[in-house]
């Protein structure tokens, strides 16, 4: 469970409302001449969305015991996501959401997008699954993605779907 907590927190720190559309998407993310070391809000935010995510897992992991799983995840995903938004820099958000936004756009399942941030050294891939349609009639994509952050691996998995707009959100 504290592996899910760590990875799923790791991925939200990273693409924190990573909401990737088509050329503003290229435009914004390639750039990496804009990116910055600003953490002011980074750790109240990784923290925050590491609760929600590790509240979600601890819920679903701990069937029997679902309030003490939630609160147990929501402290672990917690302090999960802020060290993790406080070893990050704005440019990890950059180089990551460029790949997830090549591997979802990517025709051939399974083709593995990698990216590296050479001012943090953090890096990491994202792999895509075939494309399908779901029950609301978004196309959405099954992914897995590998990230080292200060050299500690982290493995998750989620769905993206693309919204009216053209943009990719990530939600699950």
């Amino acid at each position: 469970m504290l592996r899910n907590v760590i990875a799923g927190a790791a991925a939200a720190a990273i693409l924190m409302g990573m909401s990737v559309g088509a050329a503003e998407a290229r435009d914004r993310y390639y750039s990496s001449s804009d990116c910055r070391q600003d953490r002011r809000n980074d750790q109240a935010a990784g923290a925050i969305i590491g609760g929600i995510i590790g509240g979600v897992i601890g819920n679903q992991a701990f069937k029997g015991e679902r309030g003490l799983g939630t609160v147990a995840g929501v402290l672990l995903g917690g302090v999960a996501g802020s060290q993790i938004a406080r070893s990050g820099d704005d440019c990890d958000g950059y180089y990551a959401s460029n790949a997830y936004y090549d591997a979802f756009e990517n025709r051939d399942p399974y083709e593995r997008v990698e990216w590296r941030n050479p001012r943090s050294g953090h890096y990491g891939y994202v792999e895509a699954a075939d494309s399908y349609r779901d029950r609301r009639g978004r196309t959405c994509r099954n992914y897995e993605q590998e990230i080292y952050v200060n050299g500690r691996r982290q493995i998750a998995e989620g769905v993206a779907c693309r919204n009216r707009d053209g943009t990719w959100r990530v939600i699950q």
